[in-house]
């Protein structure tokens, strides 16, 4: 029920699929970012995926970006390939709607309650693989729920998208696992897990202050 509550009130906002756009979009630049670490790291099963998963995100963002009448004039190929240079990049300048900012993904309120005020960037690399899991998890449901308030062309794309959210979050599952012992692995799911929880349950708080700011 509180799954549908929070996604009623984000579909108010009439600029619902740019906020989808750009958290995807920003996914895309972290996925890159812990799959260099993980390189770095010797871990290549899990830098493989995270890039594999960069660009799906990626063209996540395409589909919210082409629903709401912009376009990101980049492949997510063309950008890997500038390596280093894209990632230092503050800014995007490749999407038709105008240039924003994506390296403030920490700065948003949900944001500075999950990660308790610090940036996404700052927490260890096990860490990160384990907040992104959750993250997943929660961004499958949320999209499952979005589904049943949108249209049917929306919807068609939503779904597919959660599919791959939903796959993203087990291969990652997977992946931690073959990496550490299951009850490390757990506790620093749970530690998230928590952490998530918190957020979800302020979360309807949040976008009723948004809306009220909209008036």
């Amino acid at each position: 029920m509180l799954f549908k509550f929070i996604a009623k009130l984000f579909v108010r906002n009439p600029r619902y699929l740019n906020i989808l756009k750009k958290s995807e979009l920003a996914v895309y630049m972290f996925c890159r970012k812990v799959a260099t670490e993980a390189d770095k790291s010797g871990y290549k099963n899990i830098h493989k995926q995270l890039i594999e998963q960069a660009v799906i995100e990626y063209q996540h963002a395409q589909i919210f970006a082409e629903l709401e009448g912009s376009r990101l004039t980049e492949t997510p190929q063309a950008l890997i390939r500038r390596g280093k240079q894209s990632l230092e990049w503050g800014s995007v300048n490749w999407d038709t709607e105008r240039k924003y900012y994506v390296s403030n993904l920490s700065q948003n309120p949900l944001a500075k309650i999950f990660f308790k005020n610090k940036s996404a960037d700052s927490y260890s690399f096990l860490d990160k693989l384990a907040f992104m899991i959750i993250l997943e998890e929660y961004q499958s449901n949320f999209y499952y729920t979005l589904s049943t308030l949108v249209d049917s062309k929306i919807k068609d794309k939503v779904l597919k998208i959660l599919r791959d959210e939903h796959i993203h979050a087990c291969t990652l599952k997977k992946l931690l696992l073959e990496t550490i012992p299951e009850n490390e692995a757990n506790k620093y799911l749970n530690r998230w897990r928590r952490r998530a929880l918190f957020v979800f349950l302020y979360a309807p708080i949040y976008f009723l202050k948004t809306a009220r700011n909209r008036t």
